[in-house]
């Protein structure tokens, strides 16, 4: 007889974890992500084993916080 798998608690349901997969969320190439991280406070944490991971909900309250809909590209001079 299979084993079925339990449930993931909602909570996970709402995880996203590495780079790739946030940014194909947030439909922006990786290197955006990491500068929305590094410049304009993007919720994107690096969990102990190296991988990176956030949330749709705290990604909704960066995207609601801000006063643009969207962060803008930084110049290359700054």
């Amino acid at each position: 007889m299979a084993h079925k798998r339990p449930e993931r608690p909602d909570y996970d349901r709402t995880m996203i974890y590495g780079l790739e997969a946030v940014a194909a969320y947030m439909r922006y190439a990786p290197g955006t992500v990491r500068r929305w991280k590094r410049h304009h406070g993007f919720p994107l944490f690096k969990m102990p084993v190296g991988v990176w991971a956030t949330s749709t909900e705290l990604i909704d309250r960066w995207l609601m916080s801000r006063d643009e809909p969207e962060p803008q590209r930084m110049d290359k001079e700054q």
